[in-house]
């Protein structure tokens, strides 16, 4: 792990009661929050284990919510609402059965009209009453629920006279990295580096110091054994097309289960990174609220690079690209994106190219590519001795719709060869152009284009193989 330490800024400190120790510690598997209780409540949680100066501690659920917790305040709001509406729903039900067991025949029917039309201007009454509460309910409790993982109150059987460590399951503590970027200036972007929290384990946290860890909070290890590597005679098999194809779906199951694996304002004090995604947070507030808060970590200003680029082979749109040198390395490809108050995106993306960071921030819609096919293959051929020389292309309109001048860099390509049995080159690029080609038949393309203007580039490559080879591309 690469000690990469950085004294970042100071953070206005709120007022807390930090002076017995108290840790919260953040791995990507879990949390663990160490702290002396004054009581034996916990919090509205479920799936925490729960060690009293280390020492193992027994927790039980109790339907009654202590007086004067915040978050039981806010269970008893939704309790409230619900017993609210229950009562609309008894209220409703008498006088549904008033209305089922009067007839006109047993009073006078002028009055029977006049109580009929009280009955009914109540029931409307009480359904509107029932939609409010209805809605009041559901707001509550999605509140709630984004708050705290039970609804039930977790208490430790007896009070921990020392240091209570409570252990919590993965997703109740949630830590990332935010970039943020402003391109408000041409030539120089300014970057700020976030740690967001949240918290949703239905334990209100504040913490003397934080530690937030990339790493997992438990490493399973496994005895290993010595396993011979053995050399046998190959011998040919044959397959049918029924085993072949069985062997294919369990390879291309396997491949995907591969791939499936690889894969919430407190304030806070001084904030420093100790190693490679490794944070150190003092005085830390962090309360069940199912809210995200950002803490920066860094904020500086570097120079940029801007231009538009265009992968033409594969995406018609064209991407306005910056790109840095970054003051420390980034450990996160999204970013959101500004231009001084202005959001341009929520998801713009990074990454590291030729040793520096390429970070795409817009679309310019006011330039159009288009690419097509210039020469049909089955008409492209000749055959010259034992070999055959393929001649194919491809052509790229490029409009600009704008009033202003404009530059772009198309990347492109040719097919490249990786056997000597297939010769791939460039045979020609016409039009107002300048490239370069570089390595796996990449081909960089530059353009510019005044205002409404449209150009027409034409790419022209030659295949060479011998006519018995069989050639995609």
């Amino acid at each position: 792990m690469r000690n990469l330490r950085y004294l970042i800024f100071a953070m206005p400190i709120i007022v807390m009661d930090v002076s017995v120790a108290s840790t919260l510690e953040i791995y990507n598997d879990g949390a663990k929050y160490s702290y002396t209780p004054v009581n034996a409540f916990i919090g509205m949680s479920k799936g925490i284990v729960a060690t009293c100066n280390a020492q193992s501690l027994t927790l039980r659920v109790s339907a009654k919510c202590p007086e004067g917790q915040r978050l039981c305040k806010e269970l008893s709001l939704v309790e409230e609402l619900r017993a609210k509406r229950l009562q609309i729903s008894k209220e409703s039900d008498i006088l549904n059965k008033i209305l089922s067991m009067t007839s006109p025949k047993d009073i006078d029917a002028s009055k029977w009209i006049d109580n009929a039309e009280k009955l009914s201007h109540e029931m409307a009454k009480l359904e509107m009453d029932k939609k409010s509460v209805n809605d009041e309910l559901s707001s509550a409790s999605a509140n709630f629920n984004k708050q705290a993982t039970s609804s039930k109150a977790l208490l430790a059987t007896k009070k921990c006279e020392g240091m209570l460590k409570l252990d919590m399951p993965s997703g109740y503590i949630g830590a990332k990295l935010i970039y943020e970027a402003d391109i408000a200036n041409d030539k120089e972007i300014s970057i700020k580096k976030y740690i967001s929290l949240s918290n949703r384990s239905g334990i209100d946290i504040v913490a003397k110091d934080a530690f937030i860890y990339a790493k997992s909070s438990k490493k399973y290890l496994s005895t290993k054994s010595f396993s011979p590597w053995v050399a046998s005679i190959s011998r040919p098999m044959r397959y049918s097309k029924k085993s072949r194809a069985v062997k294919s779906m369990k390879r291309d199951s396997f491949d995907m289960v591969q791939s499936m694996a690889v894969n919430p304002v407190p304030r806070a004090g001084k904030s420093v990174q100790t190693g490679y995604k490794d944070y150190h947070i003092s005085a830390l507030e962090l309360p069940s609220t199912g809210e995200s808060i950002k803490i920066k970590i860094e904020d500086y200003k570097t120079p940029m690079h801007c231009e538009n680029t265009s992968y033409s082979y594969t995406d018609s749109r064209v991407y306005n690209i910056c790109t840095i040198s970054p003051v420390s390395p980034i450990e996160s490809n999204k970013w959101i994106v500004k231009k001084g108050k202005e959001l341009i995106s929520k998801a713009a993306f990074g990454k590291y190219t030729d040793g520096k960071y390429a970070l795409t921030v817009d679309i310019d819609d006011e330039i159009r590519v288009d690419r097509k096919p210039m020469i049909k293959r089955d008409r492209s051929s000749g055959i010259f001795g034992g070999s055959i020389r393929k001649k194919d292309g491809y052509t790229l309109d490029i409009t600009n719709i704008s009033d202003k001048t404009k530059s772009l860099k198309l990347i492109e390509r040719i097919p490249s060869s990786t056997t000597d049995k297939i010769e791939s080159k460039l045979i020609s690029i016409k039009g107002d152009t300048s490239h370069k080609i570089r390595k796996n038949g990449q081909l960089d393309i530059s353009v510019t284009l005044k205002p409404n203007e449209h150009k027409q580039i034409e790419v022209i490559f030659e295949l060479r193989y011998d006519k018995d080879t069989r050639v995609r591309y």
